[in-house]
């Protein structure tokens, strides 16, 4: 199977890889607001919630807390970070979930999409999407 998939004007290419969980890094949670129906983060309007996302069609949008958790990884050549994002729930308080530590030293497959943004942009980061 061929690794690169071309979408328009830039190419996406999807890797596999197997690393070994080091650990989570604690104090690294990050809470934002994101928007209800996509998961996008949302900024202030004049009078609502906007979604950042130009793909999501939402006029009115209800603001969901979110989290961000960081889990550092590990194969036989390299080391690197891998962030985790997901609902924070009702009080928007989310501490590290015990079961997220005892991952740690667990090895796991993980699914890696880079993109011609995560090269070009401001931020050079790739996507996990599994």
């Amino acid at each position: 199977m061929e690794p690169f998939v071309w979408y328009s004007h830039y190419m996406v290419a999807w890797f596999e890889c197997t690393a070994t969980i080091d650990d989570v890094l604690r104090g690294s949670i990050w809470y934002y607001i994101s928007c209800g129906g996509c998961h996008s983060k949302a900024t202030k309007g004049e009078k609502s919630l906007i979604c950042t996302n130009k793909k999501c069609d939402r006029t009115e949008v209800t603001g969901v807390p979110e989290y961000m958790a960081k889990i550092s990884v590990y194969d036989q050549s390299e080391q690197a970070v891998f962030v985790l994002l997901g609902d924070a729930g009702p009080d928007g308080v989310v501490p590290v979930p015990q079961a997220l530590l005892e991952t740690i030293g667990q090895t796991h497959r993980f699914i890696v999409k880079v993109s011609d943004y995560n090269l070009t942009g401001k931020i050079q980061s790739t996507t996990v999407t599994k």
